[in-house]
């Protein structure tokens, strides 16, 4: 007849679960471990594969050729493909959030997501989003109705101009943007502020608003797509060439995926896997202009 005893064993100091030891004989032990619930847990969550985290990637609408939406609601362009690239390096997952873009700053600020694209950096930002980049030299086109802009060649003649111009809300294009549109009572009496991307240029080919300001390259883009509806409109000027960034929510991301995400970047640079991209997109890559500028990591 075997005999039962019962025993608590200690783990680290602690009492844990009940465990009943049957001996069978001196020389034979068995025994049958029955596990708490918090055992369990632990067991399970040991034994299940980790899986990859999600970062999440605020968008405005199509913002074609960095942002595009397809039918089937997945999205594609130079940014959300070199965004995608960057986040996969760093052993995680993309997603897209679409919201308006003055929104989507906020949701950086609070942390709600992770990154923006095509973000400019000044003082106001810095407070609340790292900058990793420049993953492009942004350099903003004027495109206006034809007969509209006849006297305007420069940002300085726009209190030239006879018609409504249309501004994204929370765009900044720089020094000059904010000397000769914003600081200035003839201009700024033009402006039309505009929820998106996709909304301002509707607006510019149905005559509610005459002008508009764009990134040349989306402008080009855009342009030379449509080019039956947009043969009345041309980029008049163009100015200011700067670096955009990914804007990084500096609440969101902890440190070591930080250094993961500058280890990505690098390697993309490295290899010039952003030319890949570009020309997926038959456009051109000027890596010379790139490298002309800093590149700027997170902070860690």
């Amino acid at each position: 007849m075997p005999c039962l005893k019962r025993f608590k064993l200690p783990l680290n100091g602690k009492l844990i679960s009940t465990i009943d030891i049957i001996y069978f004989g001196y020389s034979q032990l068995f025994y049958f471990i029955r596990i708490k619930v918090f055992l369990a847990i632990t067991f399970l969550f040991i034994s299940a594969p980790l899986l990859p985290c999600t970062l999440v990637l605020a968008v405005s609408d199509d913002f074609p050729p960095y942002h595009m939406r397809h039918v089937d609601n997945t999205w594609s362009g130079v940014s959300i493909d070199i965004a995608k690239l960057l986040v996969t390096k760093s052993g995680c997952e993309l997603a897209v959030l679409d919201v308006p873009w003055i929104r989507a700053i906020k949701l950086l600020k609070e942390g709600k997501v992770h990154i923006l694209t095509n973000f400019t950096k000044n003082q106001q930002r810095s407070q609340f989003s790292y900058f990793l980049g420049p993953h492009h030299i942004e350099q903003v086109a004027f495109v206006a109705h034809k007969k509209m802009s006849i006297d305007v060649s420069n940002i300085s003649q726009l209190k030239n101009f006879k018609g409504s111009i249309g501004i994204t809300l929370g765009n900044f294009f720089g020094s000059e943007f904010e000397q000769y549109v914003l600081q200035s009572v003839e201009v700024k009496n033009k402006v039309v502020e505009i929820k998106s991307n996709n909304d301002r240029y509707h607006m510019l080919l149905q005559g509610r608003i005459n002008g508009m300001f764009d990134d040349k390259l989306s402008a080009d883009y855009l342009l030379a797509k449509h080019q039956v509806n947009n043969q009345q409109f041309a980029i008049r000027f163009s100015f200011n060439e700067s670096p955009v960034y990914f804007g990084i929510s500096k609440k969101a991301i902890p440190t070591a995926l930080s250094k993961k995400l500058n280890n990505a970047w690098l390697d993309i640079l490295e290899l010039n896997l952003i030319a890949d991209i570009y020309q997926k997109y038959d456009l051109e890559f000027d890596k010379h202009q790139l490298d002309s500028y800093k590149v700027k990591l997170l902070d860690l």
